[in-house]
């Protein structure tokens, strides 16, 4: 979230690479209507951001 405020305001950002090891193994946990579930509170998160930011600017 700070990285979209200060990229508006035309400020420097540097991006790093992050790794992780690969996984060892195992059955995957996480199901389909979870992932859905995550997804679309994410979008509606972003859109009151990007509403909060217009208001502040």
């Amino acid at each position: 979230m700070v990285t979209t405020i200060a990229m508006l305001k035309k400020e420097r950002v540097l991006f790093l690479p992050i790794t992780f090891k690969p996984r060892q193994g195992g059955v995957n946990s996480i199901n389909l209507k979870r992932i859905m579930k995550i997804g679309f509170k994410a979008v509606r998160e972003f859109y009151g951001l990007k509403k909060a930011i217009k208001v502040a600017l």
